[in-house]
């Protein structure tokens, strides 16, 4: 007759009981919870901010002039046709993409604005230090060009300012450089 008890050192020991592991599942799988929420804390706190300005308080302040601003520009009534144009990769090896940034600026009237100074800014919504700031050059009849070298492909906010004097009209909007 055999028994299910084995004798150690003159004491008996128990068979364990079935399920005994069980508890120990539970533990591993809240160290596991626990561990992809460490990673995830570390990446949300190591990575981009999401601030987009850094003068928060203020700009909260000025809003008032912000909407004064964006009226004044309305009834201005200039027309802007703008467009960023890629040009395909030379080569495999070639990371940037090249593109050229145009912008029309008209009159209310249809007449095109020769006398302007005008400023492209297009930087990532996503990412932080890829800005890139050009100064277009006026080619004829209302039209301002400049070749841009991006970092990266993809979804980029194009912020186009077109200045004289005190007048100033300004276009923020989404383009994507494939």
């Amino acid at each position: 007759m055999s028994s299910m008890n084995q004798t150690v050192n003159g004491t008996t020991k128990q068979p364990r009981k079935p399920g005994w592991w069980y508890p120990y599942i539970f533990v591993a799988g809240f160290a596991v919870v626990v561990g992809v929420n460490g990673i995830m804390f570390y990446y949300a706190s190591s990575t981009f901010t999401g601030l987009t300005t850094t003068q928060a308080f203020e700009d909260g302040l000025a809003y008032n002039k912000t909407l004064a601003a964006a009226e004044i520009q309305r009834q201005r009534g200039w027309q802007v046709e703008f467009g960023v144009e890629a040009s395909p990769p030379t080569s495999a090896e070639q990371q940037s993409r090249f593109a050229e940034v145009s912008a029309t600026f008209l009159d209310r009237d249809g007449q095109p604005l020769s006398d302007l100074t005008v400023n492209a800014l297009l930087f990532r919504p996503t990412a932080e230090g890829y800005d890139v700031s050009r100064v277009l050059t006026h080619v004829g009849e209302g039209r301002y060009v400049a070749p841009v070298e991006l970092p990266l492909y993809g979804q980029w906010e194009l912020r186009l300012i077109g200045s004289r004097g005190e007048e100033q009209h300004q276009l923020v909007t989404r383009v994507i450089v494939r």
